[in-house]
């Protein structure tokens, strides 16, 4: 009989794609269908950990799994591995190959988000966590969602890729573990004082009496966002970092110096017009300084502190552009 498709052959569906662009970069697909259409659509490991998806019902007396549909690209990727006599190749395999394209002398922005990720989170811990622990925060599975494919293994990614900074390991229960190794540890406060002495560096090359041109644009793309943002919810810098045009002038005005995010630009050289929110969920919002409806459109979030002095070049409020347009009216519509 015919192999169900894989969870990860809907990618290739361009409808579903489309469709699925009405969920919060937060919730992955299979949670939805779990929680939505779980009735219905069946989905289940199956022995070399993919995971398969079918309808729930659709199993043959002979007690061999349903044929999968025969149209749609999806089905068309099912019957490609049943050509050629083989299930697609098994989890680890796939992993590698994966992790054999990425650049061998540097991470991509999506690799290097997820680091981040899992290093704040398990700097906040302080201590091993279980893999199920980790994959539970929503920061986390936003990073893992956007960059490794469904098949793919963390566990092998943080080996390959991050494995001198977080080590995996089993716990006494023999449930799949990580922590950060004793070399991070051990200059996490070095690695910090070296931190902030680059960004001091950073900020005192820019103008302090207006904007680069790439800063100008990086300001105006995320003004942009909050302009035309719908959502109840304020929209947090992960939702500006998938904006093209925030992302290709981060990459222009942050490039020089790893040390720096876009929340300490934020916070250093447009607090005066935006400042920051820590979440309920554990990440950070976004809006326009002094609306007067942010801390309620942003879920009860707890106000951040802006970094900058008032006076200082972290509240300059125009830069070399002048003042920004009044937002403050139309922007909660």
């Amino acid at each position: 009989a015919a192999q169900p498709p894989l969870l990860s052959d809907l990618r290739q569906d361009a409808q579903v794609e489309r469709c699925r662009t009405f969920l919060p970069h937060t919730v992955l697909l299979k949670d939805w269908i779990d929680l939505r259409v779980g009735g219905e659509i069946a989905l289940t490991a199956d022995v070399k950990g993919q995971i398969e998806i079918s309808r729930r019902g659709a199993v043959p007396a002979s007690g061999k799994r349903a044929p999968s549909p025969k149209s749609s690209k999806v089905a068309r990727a099912v019957r490609e591995r049943e050509d050629t006599g083989k299930r697609r190749v098994n989890a680890s395999e796939s992993t590698e190959d994966f992790i054999d394209k990425l650049p061998a002398d540097r991470h991509t922005d999506a690799e290097a988000d997820l680091r981040q990720a899992i290093l704040e989170y398990l700097e906040g811990k302080g201590a091993p966590v279980t893999f199920t622990d980790l994959t539970r925060s929503p920061l986390v599975q936003q990073c893992q969602a956007a960059f490794l494919p469904a098949e793919a293994s963390l566990k092998a990614w943080i080996d390959r890729r991050v494995g001198g900074e977080v080590e995996t390991f089993k716990d006494e229960s023999g449930r799949p573990a990580v922590k950060l190794r004793d070399s991070h540890k051990a200059s996490a406060a070095d690695a910090g004082q070296d931190r902030e002495a680059l960004k001091e560096q950073f900020f005192s090359t820019l103008p302090q009496d207006g904007f680069t041109p790439d800063e100008e644009q990086l300001r105006e793309a995320l003004l942009d966002i909050l302009h035309n943002w719908k959502a109840k919810e304020l929209p947090t810098l992960s939702h500006a970092g998938s904006d093209a045009r925030v992302k290709k002038y981060r990459a222009k005005v942050l490039a020089r110096n790893a040390a720096v995010a876009l929340r300490d630009w934020i916070d250093r050289r447009i607090g005066g017009e935006v400042e920051l929110f820590d979440t309920p969920g554990g990440q950070l919002a976004f809006g326009l300084r002094g609306a007067e409806e942010a801390g309620r459109k942003g879920s009860a979030a707890r106000k951040r502190p802006a970094g900058g002095e008032p006076g200082g070049r972290a509240w300059k409020k125009g830069g070399a552009g002048g003042a920004p347009p009044d937002r403050s009216g139309d922007h909660w519509r």
